[in-house]
Protein backbone atom coordinates (compact mmCIF):
# COMPACT_ATOMS: atom_id res chain seq x y z
CA UNK A 1 0.00 0.00 0.00
CA UNK A 2 2.80 2.89 0.68
CA UNK A 3 4.30 1.80 -2.46
CA UNK A 4 1.08 2.30 -4.69
CA UNK A 5 0.83 5.98 -2.16
CA UNK A 6 4.55 7.06 -3.17
CA UNK A 7 3.55 6.22 -6.65
CA UNK A 8 0.53 8.18 -6.88
CA UNK A 9 2.27 11.25 -5.43
CA UNK A 10 5.51 10.81 -7.69
CA UNK A 11 2.63 10.88 -10.37
CA UNK A 12 0.43 13.61 -9.53
CA UNK A 13 3.65 15.87 -8.54
CA UNK A 14 5.72 15.57 -11.79
CA UNK A 15 2.51 16.94 -13.71
CA UNK A 16 2.31 20.01 -11.52
CA UNK A 17 2.59 23.21 -13.65
CA UNK A 18 3.87 26.59 -11.67
CA UNK A 19 2.47 29.94 -11.58
CA UNK A 20 5.00 32.53 -11.79
CA UNK A 21 5.84 35.06 -8.41
CA UNK A 22 5.76 38.19 -10.59
CA UNK A 23 2.68 38.77 -12.58
CA UNK A 24 4.76 41.10 -15.02
CA UNK A 25 7.05 38.24 -16.39
CA UNK A 26 3.62 36.03 -16.91
CA UNK A 27 3.27 37.67 -20.50
CA UNK A 28 5.86 38.69 -23.07
CA UNK A 29 5.16 41.08 -25.48
CA UNK A 30 7.33 40.80 -29.09
CA UNK A 31 7.29 41.55 -32.85
CA UNK A 32 7.12 39.56 -35.73
CA UNK A 33 5.50 36.34 -36.73
CA UNK A 34 8.18 33.87 -35.08
CA UNK A 35 7.64 32.55 -31.52
CA UNK A 36 10.80 30.96 -30.74
CA UNK A 37 11.45 29.66 -27.53
CA UNK A 38 13.71 27.67 -24.56
CA UNK A 39 11.58 26.05 -21.52
CA UNK A 40 13.92 24.52 -18.87
CA UNK A 41 13.19 22.83 -15.91
CA UNK A 42 16.10 23.90 -13.80
CA UNK A 43 18.64 26.42 -14.46
CA UNK A 44 20.90 24.85 -17.42
CA UNK A 45 18.32 22.13 -17.91
CA UNK A 46 16.00 21.80 -20.67
CA UNK A 47 12.59 20.20 -20.60
CA UNK A 48 12.48 17.73 -23.44
CA UNK A 49 9.63 16.36 -24.94
CA UNK A 50 6.88 18.32 -23.12
CA UNK A 51 3.58 18.63 -24.82
CA UNK A 52 3.67 22.19 -26.00
CA UNK A 53 0.50 23.78 -27.43
CA UNK A 54 -0.49 27.35 -28.57
CA UNK A 55 -3.79 28.83 -28.21
CA UNK A 56 -5.30 32.08 -30.44
CA UNK A 57 -8.63 32.76 -28.20
CA UNK A 58 -9.85 29.40 -27.56
CA UNK A 59 -8.88 27.41 -30.86
CA UNK A 60 -5.48 25.51 -30.77
CA UNK A 61 -3.13 27.39 -33.36
CA UNK A 62 -0.01 24.72 -32.97
CA UNK A 63 0.98 22.25 -30.82
CA UNK A 64 4.62 20.26 -30.98
CA UNK A 65 7.42 19.40 -28.63
CA UNK A 66 10.80 21.00 -27.19
CA UNK A 67 13.63 19.69 -29.48
CA UNK A 68 16.69 17.81 -27.07
CA UNK A 69 18.08 21.63 -25.70
CA UNK A 70 14.13 22.46 -24.81
CA UNK A 71 13.92 24.74 -27.67
CA UNK A 72 10.71 25.37 -30.05
CA UNK A 73 9.72 27.50 -32.59
CA UNK A 74 6.05 27.95 -34.17
CA UNK A 75 6.13 29.93 -37.87
CA UNK A 76 3.83 32.27 -39.77
CA UNK A 77 2.01 33.48 -36.94
CA UNK A 78 -0.19 36.57 -37.14
CA UNK A 79 -0.23 39.59 -34.75
CA UNK A 80 -2.51 39.40 -31.73
CA UNK A 81 -2.30 37.69 -28.15
CA UNK A 82 -1.62 33.83 -28.03
CA UNK A 83 -1.86 31.42 -24.59
CA UNK A 84 1.16 29.28 -24.59
CA UNK A 85 0.99 25.85 -22.68
CA UNK A 86 3.39 23.63 -21.83
CA UNK A 87 2.78 20.24 -20.34
CA UNK A 88 4.43 20.10 -16.34
CA UNK A 89 5.71 23.83 -17.14
CA UNK A 90 2.47 26.39 -17.22
CA UNK A 91 1.23 28.66 -19.15
CA UNK A 92 1.61 32.49 -20.87
CA UNK A 93 0.75 35.12 -22.75
CA UNK A 94 2.71 35.96 -25.87
CA UNK A 95 1.35 38.95 -27.52
CA UNK A 96 2.65 39.49 -31.43
CA UNK A 97 2.19 43.53 -31.37
CA UNK A 98 2.97 44.50 -34.98
CA UNK A 99 4.69 48.19 -33.69
CA UNK A 100 7.82 45.47 -32.46
CA UNK A 101 8.02 44.38 -35.72
CA UNK A 102 10.53 46.86 -37.33
CA UNK A 103 12.98 49.91 -34.99
CA UNK A 104 13.35 52.94 -35.60
CA UNK A 105 16.34 53.04 -37.63
CA UNK A 106 14.69 50.40 -39.54
CA UNK A 107 15.91 46.99 -38.40
CA UNK A 108 13.80 44.17 -37.68
CA UNK A 109 14.61 42.45 -34.56
CA UNK A 110 14.40 38.82 -33.93
CA UNK A 111 13.19 37.81 -29.94
CA UNK A 112 14.08 34.61 -27.91
CA UNK A 113 11.86 33.76 -25.03
CA UNK A 114 13.17 32.11 -22.15
CA UNK A 115 10.33 30.06 -20.12
CA UNK A 116 12.27 29.04 -16.54
CA UNK A 117 11.57 26.92 -14.00
CA UNK A 118 9.26 28.94 -12.23
CA UNK A 119 7.16 29.89 -14.90
CA UNK A 120 8.10 32.60 -15.09
CA UNK A 121 9.16 34.53 -19.06
CA UNK A 122 11.97 36.16 -19.68
CA UNK A 123 12.56 37.89 -23.57
CA UNK A 124 16.10 38.24 -25.13
CA UNK A 125 16.12 41.23 -28.30
CA UNK A 126 18.56 40.05 -31.00
CA UNK A 127 19.33 42.94 -33.65
CA UNK A 128 21.94 42.42 -36.57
Amino acid sequence: MTVNRLLLFALTSASVAFACSDPRLETAIIGGDVIQASVYRKPGKPRKLAQVELYYGNKLAWTGTPDKNGMFTINHLQHGRYRLSIAGWGSAVVELDPKLDELSNGQRPSYNLQLFDDACVGVTEVVN
